[in-house]
């Protein structure tokens, strides 16, 4: 049954994110107020949100190297190495880590932002915008690129615009038991003041959240600062529902499918598959671990009470997985 969506829900941030918003600015002390207080504002968040990326990612000079440079508009069209391969997969997954072994590699270039979300939530900023992302082609001929935006996954709208910009795309997915990712994911959030729920009321509203979600993804509103709100927790982690989706605009042998389970024990024989599937030597990575969540133990405890149902709902969706994908992820 179609669940009935308001005007005023599907407008950010709609009542649900300005609770959040709220007892958000009550925590915070100083600057960070100032920031979350602006955040409750999408026309001026966006420009802090830019210009805090910018920042952080490239350094100040890349406003008067790409924005207000006149060679700027040619960008696209002047030598820009766009990416051969992505990791679209889903958040919590283990991409950052893998990201950074990846990019290790002498012939590949990661963004210097691992999540663009060009192709999901920046696509109408252009092909200009997006290869500044990248690096000049006559600098390394040999090199290939790649980003890791962990929301091209979720919506049919992306994946095709993916494969109408460049059919030859490659992607390497990493799936976790979706019992876990889809606690971490619900204890990064609260652990950012992004959800003040429980995670048995996010559930409950999980139909809510969904018709909420794939209607601004359909009218095209989610921005890489907003997409995170009202998650649809089930939806996200369903990954059947995804993969079948992308494997109608691309043939299966341009996917490497992963269990995150076996990057953890075994780093460098699942990076090595990975340049087997580029097409690239051999390279000896360190592999240290990145982007560990660290979480309060009552935090942890509260959202582990959902795992009785979670592992009853997921079981028949992952073997709906495990058939299409012609794997055995042996999650218990």
């Amino acid at each position: 049954m179609e669940t009935n969506i308001s005007d005023s829900e599907l407008k950010f941030p709609n009542k649900y994110e300005r609770k959040i918003h709220k007892i958000v600015i009550n925590r915070s002390k100083g600057i960070e107020k100032i920031r979350n207080i602006l955040f409750s504002y999408p026309s001026i968040n966006k420009y802090v949100y830019e210009f805090k990326k910018i920042q952080k990612f490239y350094g100040i000079s890349y406003l008067t190297n790409t924005h207000f440079s006149k060679n700027s508009t040619n960008s696209s069209s002047n030598g820009r190495i766009f990416p051969e391969f992505l990791l679209p997969g889903f958040p919590k997954c283990g991409s950052t880590s893998l990201w950074y072994y990846l990019n290790q590699h002498p012939n590949i270039f990661g963004t210097k932002h691992k999540e663009t979300h060009f192709f999901s939530y920046d696509f109408k900023k252009g092909f200009n915008y997006y290869a500044m992302n990248f690096p000049i082609n006559k600098h390394n001929p040999t090199q290939i690129t790649f980003e890791a935006s962990q929301s091209y996954l979720h919506d049919k709208f992306t994946m095709k615009r993916i494969q109408k910009k460049t059919p030859k795309m490659k992607f390497i997915v990493l799936f976790r038991n979706p019992v876990q990712k889809t606690i971490s994911t619900y204890n990064d959030l609260v652990n950012n003041n992004l959800e003040v729920d429980s995670l048995h009321d996010c559930i409950k509203n999980e139909d809510e959240r969904l018709a909420i979600w794939k209607k601004r993804h359909e009218y095209g509103t989610l921005t890489p600062y907003t997409y995170g709100r009202c998650l649809p927790y089930l939806h996200v982690a369903t990954y059947v529902e995804h993969m079948k989706n992308a494997l109608e605009l691309f043939p299966r042998e341009q996917f490497l499918f992963l269990d995150t389970q076996n990057l953890k024990n075994s780093p460098q024989s699942i990076i090595e598959k990975c340049f087997e599937f580029l097409d690239l030597p051999n390279f000896v990575v360190d592999t240290t671990k990145k982007n560990i969540g660290s979480y309060s133990s009552n935090l942890t405890n509260k959202a582990y009470e959902e795992s009785s149902f979670l592992k009853k709902y997921f079981q028949p969706l992952n073997k709906q997985l495990q058939d299409l994908l012609g794997m055995n992820f042996n999650w218990d």
